[in-house]
């Protein structure tokens, strides 16, 4: 499996919500962001328009619903499908997914990935660093 690069049109999908995922695409794409060396990897960005995403963190998140809470931060990021560019984006400071709250980089991550989830792009929302 490979990574989707910008400005494949995938990345600008809105994905529908996913039943059972296949373990195999999941280990995939679990492999794909270690070998890319990032925080976190969305299905679109591997060419599946369906709602999950994985993290660095090894959690997978299936149908999440991201809650926005805390303040508003400028958030300087990358992306893996554009690669080389920073742009920075205002992201929540805390985040609730799936009964669980996240702060920080986790937070920041977990809304980047949701993002990709809704065919936004950082360089959709954000200005360039």
């Amino acid at each position: 499996m490979k990574l989707v690069i910008a400005p494949n049109p995938i990345l600008k999908t809105n994905c529908l919500p996913c039943g059972p995922l296949d373990v195999r695409t999941v280990v995939q794409a679990f492999a794909l962001l270690q070998q890319h060396k990032g925080l976190g990897l969305a299905a679109p960005q591997m060419g599946i328009a369906e709602r999950w995403f994985v993290t660095a963190w090894g959690e997978l998140f299936v149908n999440p619903t991201v809650e926005l809470h805390g303040i508003l931060i400028d958030s300087q990021e990358g992306c893996l499908s554009i690669p080389g560019k920073q742009f920075v984006v205002r992201r929540a400071t805390e985040v609730r997914v799936l009964g669980r709250t996240y702060t920080g980089e986790r937070a920041v991550v977990l809304q980047h990935e949701s993002d990709h989830l809704d065919g936004i792009l950082i360089s959709d929302i954000g200005v360039p660093a």
